[in-house]
């Protein structure tokens, strides 16, 4: 997708709060940094024989850094440590390359939400700041073009039970009935207990939710 489609959504936004001069310099940036996370998302996902399970995220902080857990030169954060999979899987990992492999082998696909790299140092909107009204007004006007396309994607590597999981609890309580809109429109079949979610209080991964998801298939 030419990433100049993206742009659109956020001249709204950023007219309402009062910032419209800001967005040529901030749309450089996430232009960029778009280009750089789908290379980087492909290049993992090219690699998956079977998704088994997608985990919706928020989206990569990205910056000078080029912090993304798909980039394989970047360290692991709290967003999902290492040890966490060591945990869930019954696996020692050495590397992060370790980490990329096994979630390559367990079919686990990290999927974000939103297109956008909004931080607080790169960005003047970012998903701290940025209202409830605003970000569903994003996810919704982008989902068709990019979470719609890479679910299609994924159901060519899947079967119809893939385990839909967030990483976050207020993502979820944000935006559940509008992934399962998107799910059921690519065909999957929700499981019955709806979404699960991995987090726990203090930011983390609840790695005893996350091995139970996996290991009971």
């Amino acid at each position: 997708m030419n990433s100049d489609h993206l742009r659109k959504p956020l001249e709204t936004i950023y007219s309402e709060k009062g910032i419209k001069e800001q967005l040529d310099k901030d749309w450089a940036y996430l232009k960029n940094a778009y280009t750089g996370i789908e290379d980087f998302w492909h290049d993992q996902f090219d690699e998956i024989k079977q998704v088994k399970y997608v985990m919706f995220s928020e989206a990569p902080l990205w910056g000078e850094k080029k912090n993304y857990i798909y980039n394989p030169e970047t360290k692991l954060t709290q967003f999902f440590y290492k040890s966490d999979l060591e945990v869930a899987s019954n696996t020692t990992l050495v590397s992060k390359e370790d980490f990329l492999r096994k979630l390559r082998e367990i079919g686990f696909l990290i999927l974000d939400l939103s297109p956008y790299a909004l931080n607080e140092k790169d960005t003047s909107v970012n998903y701290k700041n940025i209202s409830q009204k605003h970000y569903k007004k994003l996810i919704l006007e982008t989902r068709d073009q990019f979470l719609n396309n890479k679910l299609d994607l994924i159901k060519k590597k899947s079967n119809s039970d893939v385990t839909f999981i967030f990483r976050y609890l207020r993502v979820k309580n944000l935006f559940e009935p509008l992934m399962m809109e998107a799910i059921q429109k690519a065909a999957f079949n929700p499981s019955e207990n709806g979404f699960y979610d991995i987090a726990q209080a203090g930011g983390g991964i609840d790695r005893h939710k996350l091995k139970n998801i996996i290991t009971r298939n």
